[in-house]
């Protein structure tokens, strides 16, 4: 039993006694701390975080795959981080998106894009449309939004909507 406790084995649910694996927090200090595997782990909740609208995680998140020192590089990761960041109102995860975007981010949200992620076609449409970091260029920034619609990602439905209805990439319908 007192391996179990140790461990995790026995969930809070059992015995009542929350595991502090739970928390984003533990998994950062395990990280900083060098063990193994916890830098994936708790990017793996960063990144969980941010897709419930945590600006902070995904500002973490954006930085830490962006910088590939804890974790291995993945730009589009990165990119996709700061700027749900930014989306999330988060004004430092703003600048570091376009700073991304102005250093070759685009290309690389672009072929994340490619590959069919909704995600990276919704952020870097979103930087074509308001002209940040890259030339505004609303006919592609409409297609992209609608790409991401078809893909699942809901919030491009919604842009994409509100560009055709303002005339903006299209004829105003």
């Amino acid at each position: 039993f007192g391996w179990m406790m140790t461990t995790g084995f026995v969930t809070t649910e059992i015995v009542g006694i929350p595991h502090p694996g739970k928390d984003p927090a533990f998994w950062e200090q395990a990280c900083n701390a060098h063990r193994h595997k916890a830098c994936t782990v708790w990017v793996g909740f960063l990144n969980t975080e941010c897709e419930r609208g945590s600006a902070d995680s995904c500002l973490k998140m954006g930085t830490v795959t962006n910088l590939g020192v804890l974790v291995p590089r993945e730009p589009a990761a990165a990119g996709r981080g700061f700027g749900r960041a930014c989306d999330l109102g988060e004004r430092k995860g703003c600048v570091l998106f376009v700073d991304f975007v102005k250093d070759g981010g685009d290309r690389v949200l672009a072929a994340s894009c490619d590959k069919g992620d909704a995600y990276s076609c919704f952020y870097l449409a979103t930087a074509l449309h308001l002209g940040k970091g890259v030339g505004q260029d609303d006919s592609r920034a409409l297609s992209l939004f609608e790409f991401s619609c078809k893909e699942g990602y809901v919030r491009g439905c919604g842009v994409a909507g509100e560009m055709v209805l303002n005339g903006h990439g299209a004829a105003a319908d």
